[in-house]
């Protein structure tokens, strides 16, 4: 069924109603920005004279295999697989969940202290603390820590200063600088973020081509980001439509995916025109979605998996960003392929649910009988719930009374629930899942 046919006939299933930046980054060309391995992240100052910002209130990254926490008194405590060190720990000696080293219960990332940011990749994690230092931990295998000659470190190390966003995801990381521009490292597959450094970019060095923007957002091999004038700008490789604007048939390819290096605007379905008014974007695997000021929330890209939130899913690219019908939302987020977002203090969920994301495993009839959703789902007992974080499988969410949720995935104890618990359930490709939300009830105090 066509995407036009289906809103036609769709019914109303569901109902919904930075701060000053510190010191600039260093030349990043001179190679001051990128630490040694030696560096152990005993040097940072307390950050006692810069202001915590708003995004200091307690947040949840969620990576491939493991998530992280933002507490009260501003530590990190993480959980999970460790095989890289992304708990911050040392991976000898743990326990294993299946050959991997993992651990259930969220414990503190050693040395880290006045966090206001957290974000996560696949296999590492990254920091800003008040200070205005990003400091990343984890995997190195693709340069994600911003240094050379340690394959993986579970000591945070600094990569960049003066930052004042940053986001990650897959095996490299984003920063906007004191002067709104962006820096990347890690994975730098296709020249996404320039030709500077071949396919590994280990110094944090500005994007070229890309103008000042007040908020950017990194998925597996795609970047997009909110420019201050509310318009959205992506660029990187396009699946099925999910740079939000036309790409040259004959563009290079970049794993099967015409690659596009150029930033430009995504336009809207509507009328053809850059979409505007702009609060946030955020590119998952194949999709994207963006929430505008008065919380519209827009979609485009890959809708194998219902992703667009449009009542049916379907292989057609769809290039141009359309409406959630019926949705307005004060946050959004979406890491994988399954936008989340929190409307009227309800939760609600679309696109895939193979790993229970959509409170059910069960199989649908907008997805071919697949499990996913082609229009939000609310999700049992998400009420009162104030932020929601998505990862590749897994998702968390903080609710009003500082209570941490999550479900999803669960093969390396990711949901803070040992895989042999009784929750889990089997689910695709022989993992086991959580689809019902549970609360973290050792998590550190949050706020």
């Amino acid at each position: 069924m066509a995407i036009g046919a289906a809103l036609t006939a769709m019914t109303l299933l569901y109902a919904c109603g930075e701060d000053s930046a510190g010191a600039p980054l260093p030349d990043a060309d001179a190679g001051d920005s990128a630490p040694s391995a030696a560096d152990d992240g005993a040097s940072r100052g307390d950050g006692s004279d810069v202001d915590a910002g708003p995004g200091a209130r307690s947040s949840v990254a969620v990576g491939a295999a493991f998530a992280c926490v933002l507490a009260k008194d501003r530590t990190v405590s993480c959980w999970g697989q460790n095989d890289a060190g992304q708990l911050g720990r040392d991976p000898a000696g743990m326990p294993l969940c299946g050959s991997s080293p993992c651990a259930a219960a969220p414990a503190p990332v050693t040395g880290l202290a006045n966090v206001t940011r957290l974000v996560a990749g696949d296999d590492f994690a990254c920091a800003i603390d008040a200070a205005r230092a990003v400091w990343c931990w984890g995997s190195n295998a693709k340069g994600q820590l911003a240094t050379a000659g340690a394959p993986s470190s579970f000591t945070p190390l600094k990569a960049v200063v003066g930052a004042v966003d940053l986001a990650a995801a897959g095996a490299h990381a984003c920063a906007i600088d004191a002067e709104g521009f962006v820096r990347c490292w890690g994975d730098n597959a296709c020249g996404l973020f320039g030709e500077t450094d071949g396919d590994v970019q280990l110094v944090p060095r500005r994007v070229p081509g890309v103008p000042q923007l007040a908020q950017v957002s990194v998925g597996p091999d795609a970047v997009c980001g909110t420019k201050p004038d509310g318009h959205v700008l992506c660029w990187g490789a396009d699946r099925r439509g999910s740079l939000g604007h036309d790409v040259d048939p004959a563009a290079p390819l970049c794993d099967g995916a015409p690659f596009d290096p150029i930033p430009k605007h995504v336009q809207a379905k509507s009328d053809e025109l850059p979409i505007a008014g702009v609060a946030e974007v955020h590119v998952g695997a194949g999709v994207a979605c963006a929430r505008r000021t008065d919380g519209v929330v827009l979609c485009w890209g890959d809708n194998e998996r219902g992703a667009l939130g449009q009542g049916v899913a379907e292989p057609t690219p769809h290039p141009r960003a359309l409406e959630v019908p019926a949705m307005k939302a004060s946050t959004l987020d979406l890491h994988g392929r399954t936008p989340c977002v929190v409307a009227a203090d309800h939760l609600f969920c679309w696109g895939d649910g193979a790993y229970g994301q959509l409170d059910t495993l069960g199989p649908d009839a907008g997805c071919d009988g697949a499990g996913c959703r082609a229009l939000a789902r609310s999700i049992a007992g998400m009420t009162a719930v104030r932020q929601v974080w998505t990862g590749p499988a897994s998702i968390g969410a903080i609710k009003d009374d500082a209570s941490l949720w999550m479900w999803g995935r669960n093969d390396s104890a990711e949901l803070a629930l040992s895989p042999s618990d009784p929750a889990n359930q089997g689910c695709t490709g022989g993992s086991v899942c959580v689809p019902r939300p549970r609360a973290v009830t050792d998590a550190p105090p949050l706020d």
